[in-house]
């Protein structure tokens, strides 16, 4: 046999073994969906990519929440409110998988943008704002953004993965739009006038809807909401929420939005606004957008 062929062997080999002692000193439990890779990525590639994120951007990753900065139901900061649960990550590789995935979300963005308006990000086990069971949060004035642990459920990975992708550039576009004063009056001059987001015409529409005390056939279909510019149902609870679901699909569904900015005037004209805040903010995301529109600018036309 080859001596190269005989090393990688004996390196296959290692691997297996530290990926089969991994488990077994964890507890029988994570044999549950094979966990090999994240216990292998966990030992190996983990510390590396935590400390390259924090080199890089500026942003500690954290899998605890500080009591003294946080006491237990008793969170008023910002956009956290009163009578918040927040449960710090339990499970070390859930937590090294979740940087994994903020590595590739946050490798879109200039460092700038990232280093400039966060300084912490926060994997957590349980978030619950006012009592409603949510995924994701950020707090303007402690620079920070609160991201469930995904992983704890066992979903297809691909399928934890495209959401936590999703909740990073959701909660990151809130922060941009108040840290850099987004014009809301402009968003809303792009859908159209005399448009109502059902939270303007029911203020307890968003606190129903994360509840799920709306009836399922209360809500609209996919081509009602996509008719009125609006990616889901979601975002009818009013502009940041709007605006939150376009930063999901433009960062994480390039091809999706480029067939809705084609079908669908609104998304179009509300995509553009989109476009060029993100522009002003920074010409670092111009790849971003070139994934939809290869770089051309959509007609001024669009525009009502």
């Amino acid at each position: 046999m080859p001596a190269g062929l005989s090393r990688k062997i004996k390196i296959v080999k290692k691997v297996a073994a530290l990926a089969v002692a991994a488990l077994m000193l964890e507890g029988a439990g994570y044999f549950y969906g094979f966990r090999a890779y994240d216990i292998y990525y966990h030992y190996t590639q983990y510390p590396a990519e935590k400390s390259r994120i924090e080199q890089q951007y500026g942003i500690q990753i954290n899998g605890t929440i500080e009591s003294e900065n946080f006491p237990p139901n008793e969170i008023v900061d910002g956009e956290i409110d009163k009578y918040t649960v927040i449960t710090s990550v339990k499970n070390k590789f859930d937590f090294s998988q979740s940087i994994s995935v903020i590595a590739d979300s946050f490798s879109l963005y200039p460092a700038t943008i990232l280093n400039n308006n966060l300084n912490n990000a926060y994997i957590v086990d349980d978030l619950t704002l006012g009592g409603a069971n949510v995924w994701g949060t950020y707090s303007i004035e402690k620079r920070s953004l609160y991201i469930l642990n995904l992983f704890q459920y066992h979903y297809p990975q691909g399928e934890i993965k495209r959401n936590l992708e999703k909740m990073l550039h959701h909660e990151i576009s809130s922060v941009l739009m108040k840290n850099h004063q987004f014009d809301t009056a402009l968003w809303r001059s792009a859908i159209g006038e005399g448009f109502q987001y059902e939270i303007d015409k029911d203020p307890w529409y968003q606190w129903m809807l994360i509840r799920d005390y709306i009836e399922p056939e209360e809500l609209s279909s996919e081509k009602e909401l996509l008719q009125r510019g609006l990616l889901r149902q979601y975002a009818e609870t009013g502009v940041e929420n709007d605006f939150n679901t376009y930063a999901e699909v433009i960062f994480g569904e390039p091809k999706r939005m480029r067939k809705l900015i084609s079908d669908y005037p609104i998304i179009a004209r509300k995509y553009q606004v989109f476009k060029e805040f993100y522009l002003s903010i920074d010409p670092g995301f111009a790849p971003v957008f070139a994934k939809i529109d290869g770089g051309h600018s959509l007609i001024a036309s669009s525009m009502p």
